[in-house]
């Protein structure tokens, strides 16, 4: 019971859902004054809290809206604890396969970028998903003498009903991810975008994007989810590759492929042959009618 602010209200609402986005998104600061982080750090459900605010805590905040899980008095830690994450970054990814990484991408077909086009630089969140995942949450740490004023979208891939809440500070963007259907199984399906823009003067010419150790994933009974969190670097500078393209046979294939399309369908015989069948069907449609 989240809202309204900063007592609640007695009443379990949607309105308790809106709330708990913007708390752990960090839009809105708990109260130090009441007992705001006790109902929001409400997982696990046995024990009332763990002193931290992840994906698993958001997702009971909503089953107890929906009438998932019995209500239950408040309770744990009433401040964060600083514990390591349950899901640590140096996970093996041979045996995880669940895998959130960063990739450096153009709005172009060219979907690794190599410049920042007009001072913007954009990376992608990508997940293989196992399919049982319902809330992502995480922050995008930066160097904000080189990138700035992130954008965060939903990436195409994403369904109607997932819900994205961002909050850009400092050198830090965090970003929760909820839906009420299961995230769909598959590799590298593109979670957001996110566009910084890009300092005039960069004498590097490469900047870290990093996790941090932030990440966090939950289904729909609230149990937390394990993953790899695989950070980048990214470049500033235009006619640089990114590393992180090089790594990747998968991506360099998909760019291989995509700019051996645009070439085909770029070249004067294919623009011929698409006009010939284009007069063919003008023609066809005018004897029908």
């Amino acid at each position: 019971d989240l809202a309204t602010r900063s007592t609640g209200d007695g009443l379990y609402r949607s309105n308790d859902v809106e709330q708990a986005r913007r708390f752990f998104a960090g839009v809105d600061t708990l109260s130090a004054v009441t007992n705001e982080f006790e109902r929001a750090d409400a997982a696990p459900y046995a024990t009332k809290g763990d002193g931290r605010l992840r994906a698993d805590d958001f997702q009971l905040v909503s089953n107890y809206v929906a009438g998932l899980v019995s209500r239950q008095t408040a309770g744990g830690p009433d401040t964060a604890t600083f514990a390591e994450p349950v899901n640590e970054r140096d996970r093996d990814a041979a045996t995880e396969r669940r895998v959130m990484r960063i990739v450096q991408i153009d709005s172009g077909i060219e979907r690794a970028i190599r410049p920042p086009l007009h001072g913007k630089a954009s990376i992608a969140v990508e997940l293989d998903s196992l399919g049982d995942e319902t809330v992502a949450l995480f922050s995008l740490k930066f160097d904000p003498a080189v990138l700035s004023h992130p954008v965060v979208t939903l990436g195409e891939e994403m369904p109607p009903g997932m819900t994205l809440t961002a909050n850009a500070s400092d050198g830090k963007v965090t970003i929760l991810l909820d839906s009420s259907a299961p995230f769909e199984a598959g590799y590298s399906r593109r979670l957001v975008v996110v566009t910084f823009d890009v300092a005039k003067a960069d004498p590097v010419g490469e900047t870290p994007i990093t996790f941090d150790g932030s990440g966090s994933f939950a289904d729909m009974s609230a149990s937390p989810l394990t993953g790899t969190y695989k950070d980048a670097v990214i470049n500033v500078k235009r006619g640089a590759v990114s590393r992180n393209l090089l790594r990747s046979p998968f991506r360099l294939h998909a760019m291989a492929r995509d700019l051996a399309w645009q070439a085909i369908l770029s070249s004067p015989a294919t623009m011929t042959a698409i006009e010939k069948t284009r007069r063919q069907r003008v023609r066809g449609s005018s004897r029908a009618g």
